[in-house]
């Protein structure tokens, strides 16, 4: 259906809604873990928005088609793609919302490496950006980096990664229920608001 839409703005010419409508369309196939396609799509949208888009929307393209060369086992192309995505990103103040997840897609490309000092570092960064009321993305950064110590024998640090990413399930109502002394009010997750506001700024 999708595919249908952006083929027929084509026809019509009306690119600028090509540029919005293929947004959906990478997230569907992401979440659909068709990453062949994925990459195809990210590579079209790229060039597309080359002429109509802007920085936020390059940098979304080039985490998929990062996120695409993961799957593919190419951490060297894996990376760089990741970097551009940061770097495009940097020069949008108001969309690092989604830093974390950039951040993220570039650990596992220096993970796959080898490279894991370099994956903990930009994990850390990540980290230390908060969950910024997007709670699954913050889970997955911990979870990765939990993993990493796990590898390496720090099993209290470990641990504690894994006390937060309790701690945060519970605020945002992922998890019912933690143990007693952790409880805290529910907070709002932000991708939910977005997506019931119909829009979202990674597309």
């Amino acid at each position: 259906m999708l595919q249908q839409a952006v083929a027929a703005f084509e026809q019509v010419n009306r690119l600028d809604l090509v540029a919005k409508c293929v947004g959906q369309l990478k997230r569907t196939l992401e979440r659909l873990a068709n990453w062949d396609e994925l990459a195809t799509v990210a590579q079209q949208s790229l060039k597309l928005h080359q002429t109509y888009g802007d920085s936020s929307r390059l940098a979304q393209d080039y985490r998929y088609l990062a996120a695409a060369a993961l799957q593919q086992q190419q951490g060297t192309e894996a990376k760089q793609l990741a970097q551009q995505a940061l770097d495009h990103l940097a020069t949008d103040p108001e969309d690092q919302l989604w830093q974390g997840l950039y951040l993220l897609t570039l650990a596992k490309a220096e993970r796959l490496l080898g490279n894991l000092e370099e994956a903990i570092a930009q994990l850390k960064t990540a980290y230390d950006l908060g969950d910024q009321g997007v709670p699954r993305l913050f889970v997955s950064v911990l979870e990765e980096l939990r993993d990493i110590y796990l590898t390496q024998k720090q099993y209290l640090a470990a641990f504690q990664l894994k006390l937060t990413r309790l701690s945060v399930e519970q605020q945002y109502g992922i998890r019912a229920f933690v143990g007693a002394g952790r409880l805290r009010p529910k907070r709002e997750d932000a991708e939910k608001l977005i997506e019931q506001r119909g829009a979202t700024p990674h597309n």
